[in-house]
């Protein structure tokens, strides 16, 4: 613009010489006469040289201008071979960026091709950018239901402006194993080419997320049964307080110390998943199952009938009747209860528990007969005791107790301890109770002398066995103070447990050992006052005597 100016300013400048020498060289006389030839030609003359001069001028200004436009030309030239140079530099070092980060990332196009990997990225799956070539490619190494949801999501990614989560996503390794990715999109704009080009990190969280499902199992699972446990129960509970439909199931299983007691706390445990099996079995699958305490459960079951309730739990029931008693349980009480429309959830669960304790209480003794009946069916499979011994026990105690003040409570106390005594037996080796006592090791005896703690533990889980189960742990003491596990004497022995002492003694004497009634007697009376109650065994001797007469 401004040479423009300057070109303008010298014609006006050339205009208005070339006037002044016109008019210096052709003039009119005041006469009007013109001037003469030779001036008019000097005034030409004039005017070629400074047309010329004009001419010279302008070719000079535009030499110089396009010399001036050459200058820039190249300097544009230079400017553009830096930017390529620099715009090199930064698509080798953004691509570097990629090869070399600590992250998982694949750059792809929106045409769908993968235009670089990371060496993590090759690394962690096991592909190249060859085994890639395409997104469509690097879906197909997902499993087969998420194979077009990661495709499309990483195409939408670049019609977007933001970082998008794309979220976890299961992917299948080079090596065949499956590996839990977080993938995040990042677009960067457009090439050269205006084609959209977007970063996508995935974040290998495989074992973030087992650590967290680890986490969530042990915070709200109970790890024995696998069902929920208490905590998510209680968090669980008022989240149904806005249902109509919902209904509740507890649960408690009978004689769960006792089977701890008897064939250890892996025999208890067993009991514990093989009912949790049952409930999953058993209850709708929609139900929220929950081991609410140690041999408690709770299960929160929404949109349920009455009807239906009652058909898991006689079915539970029936299949609790047919598990053998050495790995699974003897039975379980229950109660339910329904919501109604304006009762919160933890009525509900009020009114199920008071269900359950009637229920405990109406099958009490039920229960109380068959844990004794398996106890005793188990005893005579392990050990060398047999109904017909338990039968003439029974027999002799009808005896004696005929000519003894005792209360009707020691009388059953005796029946039960005769039922029972041994009971602690179960929980032994059965080749240690196929031996004799008199040849066993001092270790064996020491383990054979457990059977009456353990008989007395177990009798003591039951409510109804409390009262014999003192008899049972002491029905080996000597008055003397020679017997075990204590060594009590004298009177510290309960009468039951001093009376079943004689009973059973004579009845092993005479069939065991094969003695006649007199020898078993007299064998008896030899140690009078020392095993055997004085007054015990003088009465039981003489009514065996008079029985003989």
């Amino acid at each position: 613009m401004r040479r423009k100016g300057e070109s303008i300013i010298l014609f006006v400048v050339l205009y208005i010489v070339l006037g002044v020498a016109w008019g210096g060289g052709c003039f009119i006389w005041n006469d009007g006469t013109m001037g003469t030839p030779q001036a008019t030609v000097t005034t030409a003359g004039g005017l070629l040289a400074l047309s010329a001069f004009y001419l010279l001028s302008v070719l000079h200004l535009k030499k110089r201008h396009a010399s001036q436009l050459e200058e820039k030309i190249e300097a544009a030239r230079e400017e553009n071979a830096r930017f390529d140079t620099r715009l090199s530099l930064q698509r080798q070092l953004f691509h570097t960026m990629i090869d070399e980060s600590p992250l998982p990332l694949i750059l792809h196009a929106e045409d769908g091709s993968v235009l670089r990997v990371s060496e993590v990225f090759m690394k962690k799956s096991g592909y190249t950018s060859h085994d890639i070539p395409t997104v469509h490619a690097l879906s197909e190494k997902l499993p087969i239901k998420r194979k077009h949801d990661l495709h499309k999501r990483l195409l939408e990614a670049h019609g977007k402006e933001k970082r998008k989560h794309e979220g976890e996503i299961e992917i299948m390794t080079r090596a065949k194993k499956k590996r839990l990715w977080d993938f995040h999109s990042i677009p960067i704009g457009r090439d050269i080419r205006g084609v959209r080009s977007t970063l996508t990190i995935g974040l290998d969280v495989t074992e973030t997320s087992e650590q967290k499902d680890e986490a969530l199992k042990k915070a709200y699972y109970d790890d024995l049964t696998a069902l929920y446990n208490r905590r998510f129960h209680d968090e669980t509970l008022a989240t149904y307080d806005r249902h109509e439909h919902v209904g509740m199931l507890v649960a408690d299983i009978n004689g769960l110390k006792l089977i701890n007691d008897v064939f250890g706390h892996k025999a208890g445990d067993a009991t514990l998943k093989a009912f949790a099996r049952m409930l999953k079995r058993h209850l709708p699958k929609e139900s929220v199952i929950s081991r609410y305490g140690g041999d408690e459960f709770a299960a929160i079951i929404p949109g349920v009938k009455k009807s239906i309730v009652r058909r898991a739990i006689q079915n539970i029931k029936r299949e609790c009747d047919t598990q053998p008693y050495d790995v699974a349980f003897i039975s379980a009480s229950f109660g339910y209860a329904l919501k109604s429309k304006h009762r919160s959830m933890n009525d509900v669960f009020k009114r199920a528990e008071n269900m359950l304790y009637k229920d405990k209480i109406h099958e009490y003794h039920a229960q109380t007969r068959r844990i004794i009946d398996i106890l005793t069916d188990k005893l005579y499979e392990r050990t060398d005791e047999t109904p017909e011994h338990i039968s003439r026990l029974e027999s002799l105690a009808y005896i004696i107790l005929k000519q003894l003040d005792l209360t009707k409570q020691e009388r059953r106390e005796l029946f039960l301890l005769i039922k029972l005594h041994d009971i602690g037996k179960v929980s032994l080796e059965s080749e240690l109770c196929e031996k004799d006592y008199e040849d066993l090791s001092e270790d064996e005896r020491e383990t054979f002398n457990r059977h009456t703690e353990i008989g007395y533990r177990m009798a003591n889980a039951l409510p109804r066995l409390k009262n014999v189960a003192y008899a049972i742990l002491t029905h080996h003491e000597h008055v003397d103070g020679s017997g075990y596990p204590f060594g009590l004497s004298g009177d510290d022995i309960p009468a039951t447990s001093r009376l079943f002492r004689i009973i059973d003694d004579y009845d092993m004497l005479m069939n065991n050992r094969a003695l006649c009634k007199n020898d078993a007697l007299q064998a008896m009376q030899e140690k009078r006052g020392t095993h055997y109650d004085e007054t015990f065994l003088d009465l039981f001797t003489d009514l065996m005597r008079q029985r003989e007469t």
